[in-house]
């Protein structure tokens, strides 16, 4: 199973919704309607392998935008206000990304469709702070902002 494919559905906005939907007894499909694409994932746990690195993906890209809010303060194009404001959304954000990683760790995790919905939650907050505030790299604007919007 190429872990990247599954990386690219969730990306736009095909995040593994079709899981909870049919349960097959061995083997669960993900279908990219766009693409006519079909993945298969054996297990559970090459879901929650999947989540954990978009989890870390998440907080690398608040960690840029947080260097590129501070930089935009030096350079007069942020004022403090709203410096604060989204340093504080940033924290929010990245608090809960650990909590959801630690929930996924602990053995008690049986509803992978709230992960889910949880990560699509604070891609579209994290896409509303880029937007307002910036980031480091384009390439975190395309893939937060827009893949999802061009389906």
């Amino acid at each position: 199973m190429d872990l990247k494919k599954i990386s690219n559905l969730f990306s736009k906005n095909l995040i593994l919704y079709n899981y909870m939907k049919e349960k097959p007894k061995n083997k669960k499909k993900y279908i990219n309607k766009s693409y006519h694409l079909t993945n298969e994932i054996t297990n559970d746990k090459e879901i929650y392998d999947f989540l954990k690195q978009k989890i870390n993906y998440f907080q690398d890209i608040i960690q840029k935008t947080v260097l590129s809010c501070y930089q935009y303060k030096m350079y007069d194009i942020l004022n403090q206000n709203d410096l604060m404001t989204c340093l504080e959304q940033l924290q929010i954000l990245f608090k809960d990304l650990r909590d959801i990683y630690n929930e996924i760790n602990s053995k008690t995790h049986n509803n992978l469709d709230m992960f889910i919905s949880k990560l699509q939650d604070i891609n579209n907050d994290l896409s509303n702070i880029i937007k307002n505030y910036g980031t480091q790299d384009i390439r975190d604007l395309i893939s937060i902002c827009f893949v999802s919007r061009l389906l």
